[in-house]
């Protein structure tokens, strides 16, 4: 990882994070904790104002519970941020990168916001989100997929069951074609 934290009154600004082997930024609570006493809660947390290239995994933000049914992630601001994997010169298909990844486990995830970023040429998805609560996406440039690569790019944004999504005023470009050529290969002219 780039940087591995788990902390509550947190920000991270003006940092270019490049290369990193599995997450740029990991907020993820892996260990199942049974006492109620250690349960975490982690909250405002501010990302803003940093670049993330070349990411393989997740390129920026991986935000994830896991085991633990008491923890609690919330009030976390991604804004601002520049995301690029377009100078990946090749990927293969478990290789691929989600740009910015959002999952509830078993805990409970509210209040994210990710509003005013650039993402730029995902090699799978820019923006995936898996569960949460209330999930905020607003203002966004998302500027499609990197050519180089030859793995299956899932699509743009994928919201997968957040109780709550208020998706507004993003701006999103998709440059599939080459996903386009391959399937018609595959079927030989069918589609």
């Amino acid at each position: 990882y780039g940087l591995s934290v788990w902390h509550s009154n947190m920000i991270i600004e003006n940092n270019t994070f490049s290369d990193c082997g599995r997450r740029a930024v990991s907020l993820n609570l892996y260990l199942q904790m049974d006492n109620p006493a250690d349960y975490r809660h982690i909250s405002n947390v501010i990302i803003r104002n940093n670049a993330f290239l070349r990411g393989y995994h997740t390129t920026s933000l991986d935000l994830s519970t896991q085991m633990t049914a008491g923890d609690v992630i919330e009030d976390v601001y991604f804004y601002n941020n520049y995301v690029d994997d377009s100078e990946i010169a090749w990927a293969g298909k478990d290789e691929g990168s989600n740009q910015l990844f959002v999952q509830q486990g078993e805990s409970r995830v509210d209040n994210i916001y990710i509003y005013s970023n650039i993402f730029v040429h995902a090699t799978t998805r820019n923006i995936l989100i898996e569960g949460g609560e209330d999930m905020f996406v607003w203002n966004n440039t998302i500027f499609g997929h990197n050519q180089n690569i030859d793995a299956n790019p899932w699509g743009n944004v994928t919201l997968n069951g957040p109780q709550t999504i208020d998706y507004r005023n993003n701006i999103i470009y998709d440059n599939l074609v080459h996903a386009r050529v391959r399937c018609n290969k595959r079927f030989k002219g069918q589609l």
